[in-house]
Formats: structure tokens, C-alpha cells, sequence
């Protein structure tokens, strides 16, 4: 700020003329208006980056969700591995079996993905042969 009011001074000295004519030029305002675009570019970003991508992978977990059928294999959030063995359409839970006859109630919430197809080079596979 000194430095201003220093060339503000020596202005004044030599040429009070070429002062008023650096205030009637007016570039302090497209700078302001360039401070203020900068953040919202960036939020334009963020948005368009992160944000909008989430809520569509979002929307469509929730709708994968309400389309589980018996028979589905599934992984929950706590890491089981299960098949579900009752989904009622407007009910929150759906009941999934472990093993036979081992049958669990679980939140819609709760399950994550789809299992993978079981391949033969996982050791459950060889321990069922």
C-alpha cells in the first residue's frame, strides 16, 4: 500500500494530468470481475468433475438396488458373499443365504455390488471340487 500511496505522491508531483487520465481508464474493474470468476469457474469444475459423476454412480447404485432378485449373488458392505434367497419389491431388507440353510436379514443399504463370476482360481472354487 505504501508503494501505492508513493506513486499516487510522485503522480501528483510531476504530472497530475496522468493521474486522472489512469483513473478514467477504469482497468481495476475487469480485474475485479476476473477475481470474481476464478472461484466460480473452479466450483464449475469441481462440479462438473467430481461431484455430477458421484451422484449419477450414486442413482444408479439405488437403482440397481431395487431391482434384486432371488437367486442374485451379492457382496454386502460388511464383505459377505451371499446369494439372496428373498427380496420383497417395497421392503428395506431382503433375506440372503450364506449357506444352505444359513439365511440372514440385511438392509438394501448394506449391499455394495454385484459378485463377480466365481472363476477356477479361487480357492473356494478347488474346495469345492
Amino acid at each position: 500500500m505504501t508503494c501505492t500511496l508513493l506513486g499516487v505522491a510522485t503522480a501528483l508531483h510531476s504530472d497530475p494530468s496522468s493521474l486522472l487520465a489512469q483513473a478514467a481508464s477504469g482497468g481495476g474493474g475487469l480485474m475485479a470481475m476476473s477475481n470474481l470468476l476464478l472461484p466460480v469457474f473452479l466450483i464449475g469444475i469441481f462440479y462438473f468433475i467430481l461431484i455430477r459423476p458421484q451422484q449419477k454412480r450414486q442413482r444408479e447404485l439405488e437403482d440397481w438396488r431395487k431391482q434384486i432378485k432371488p437367486r442374485d449373488e451379492i457382496i454386502t458392505s460388511g464383505g459377505l458373499w451371499a446369494r439372496v434367497s428373498a427380496a420383497p419389491e417395497n421392503s428395506r431388507y431382503i433375506t440372503i443365504e450364506l449357506q444352505d440353510k444359513v439365511r440372514v436379514k440385511v438392509l438394501r443399504e448394506h449391499i455394495i455390488s454385484k459378485a463377480p463370476p466365481a472363476d477356477s482360481s479361487t480357492p473356494a472354487a478347488e474346495e469345492a471340487k
